[in-house]
C-alpha cells in the first residue's frame, strides 16, 4: 500500500493504522514503531525531507506527532506547487487545403529592387566606379597572388 498523493495524507496513515489493529486482533503483534516505519517508506520522494528529519532525531515519533508532521509537510507542497493549464486548439479547416487568389494590384506585391546603372556602382576594393568588386582587374590580381602565396 502506497500513497501517491491524492487524497488526505491524515486518511492514509489512519487506513495504514486501522490495518494494523485488525492484524493485532489477528493475534500477529506489530509494535506502533513498526507501523511508522511503514508508513515513512509508502510516502513518495516529495517527503523525502520529512524522512531524513524523522531519521536524524533520536528520540521516536508516536503515531499522533507522524501524522501532524505529514500534514504540515503536505500543506507546505501545496502551496509550493505552481497551477498550470494546457491549452488545446483543434482546428475547423483540418484536412482541408486553402486555396490562395493571385493578388493583381501591384503594390500590394510589396517594393520592388531598383536597379542600377553600373557607372553608379562602386568598386569596394579599388573605391573608383564603373564596375563592382567581383570584375574588379585589380582585385583578380591581388587574389591570385594571395592564393599563390599560401600555396
Amino acid at each position: 500500500m502506497r500513497y501517491h498523493c491524492n487524497g488526505k495524507i491524515r486518511k492514509y496513515i489512519l487506513e495504514m493504522s486501522n490495518i494494523v489493529s485488525k492484524l493485532n486482533t489477528l493475534k500477529t503483534e506489530l509494535p506502533a514503531e513498526l507501523l511508522i516505519l511503514f508508513v515513512l517508506n509508502s510516502l513518495p520522494p516529495q517527503f523525502n525531507q520529512l524522512k531524513s528529519n524523522y531519521n536524524t532525531h533520536k528520540e521516536k515519533w508516536s503515531l499522533n506527532e507522524l501524522i501532524g508532521y505529514c500534514v504540515q509537510e503536505e500543506e507546505r507542497m501545496k502551496q509550493e506547487r505552481t497551477e498550470s493549464a494546457h491549452m488545446v486548439y483543434t482546428s475547423k479547416r483540418q484536412g482541408k487545403i486553402k486555396k490562395f487568389e493571385p493578388v493583381k494590384d501591384d503594390a500590394a506585391k510589396g517594393p520592388t529592387q531598383k536597379k542600377h546603372a553600373k557607372v553608379e556602382d562602386t568598386c569596394f576594393f579599388f573605391r573608383k566606379g564603373g564596375h563592382i568588386k567581383k570584375e574588379c582587374p585589380k582585385y583578380h590580381v591581388w587574389r591570385a597572388k594571395k592564393i599563390c602565396s599560401l600555396l
